[in-house]
């Protein structure tokens, strides 16, 4: 186990990194982090087991909010990856809740201002996709789902993500600043391509579609090959790694190459969004 001081020098490296232009090499980017690696490896680590989190998950048809609290009893699920919009146009783990309570004791201006915010259509349109395209009866929205209320839980969740991404049925990658094809340049320049998070949610599902911003479908990742490989040129990640192949195949280098053009709007999360990329598991210090 290393020392605190090793702990947060790990964290402060890789902040570091994700500081580095989009002219760095691979090379330069470990040579510059070369502390990182180690420290984030053999720290307080304890590997594995999400089994065991509690996962907030939204019915599709009400749509209510269903904690469960370990992996055995949870229903298959789709997943939503999107980029966020203003805080007042999201809808949060509280804000649905008022909502909710708000239609129980018909306070419709509340209601109706709650659900007419962009973050609301949003959730709408992911769980239309997922009860009518998908036949799914779940679907997990990390804006609402996780209440970012308790730190324990926020750092269970973060921690978690990648496995859920992995473990949800079919993933949808929202991309609200596209209307089109694949082939259309707003495409390529979409900012769900530019963001942190985004990598692991690109990277973990077993089964990846992409919407455009009238929740009409672009393709799918598992069915076409020609997606996969315009992803490929976007991200300068191999299609091998786009369909399944173990990250364990990638070496550091490589994986810090995917990451060298992406941002986060939180330094720290330029950390945590690369945990599970390295399969680790730490406390989160926000």
């Amino acid at each position: 186990m290393c020392s605190y001081r090793g702990y947060i020098l790990g964290h402060s490296a890789s902040l570091d990194l994700y500081r580095c232009g989009c002219a760095i090499s691979s090379y330069n980017i470990i040579e510059s982090t070369a502390d990182f690696i180690p420290a984030l490896c053999h720290s307080q680590i304890s590997r594995a087991s999400s089994s065991m989190v509690t996962m907030g998950l939204i019915n599709v048809r009400t749509p209510q909010l269903k904690s469960f609290l370990n992996e055995e009893s949870r229903p298959p699920y789709a997943i939503l990856s999107h980029t966020w919009l203003s805080e007042s146009d999201e809808i949060t783990f509280e804000e649905l809740l008022r909502y909710h309570d708000a239609v129980a004791l018909a306070q419709s201006s509340l209601a109706d201002s709650i659900a007419s915010r962009p973050g609301f259509k949003k959730i709408e349109g992911c769980c239309k996709v997922a009860a009518w395209i998908d036949h799914l009866d779940w679907a997990w929205i990390d804006t609402c789902c996780i209440d970012k209320r308790s730190s324990a839980g926020l750092s269970e969740a973060i921690n978690s993500m990648f496995k859920w991404y992995r473990d949800a049925t079919i993933c949808y990658a929202f991309l609200q600043n596209v209307k089109g094809s694949a082939a259309d340049v707003c495409f390529s320049n979409s900012r769900w391509f530019t963001r942190g998070w985004t990598l692991q949610e690109l990277i973990a599902p077993k089964r990846l579609t992409f919407y455009d911003q009238e929740w009409q479908l672009i393709g799918d990742m598992d069915k076409d090959l020609k997606l996969c490989k315009a992803v490929s040129d976007i991200t300068s990640i191999q299609v091998a790694f786009l369909r399944g192949t173990p990250l364990t195949e990638a070496c550091v280098a490589k994986k810090m190459s995917w990451v060298s053009k992406r941002r986060t709007t939180r330094p720290e999360d330029a950390a945590y969004s690369l945990l599970r990329i390295f399969n680790v598991n730490m406390p989160l210090l926000y």
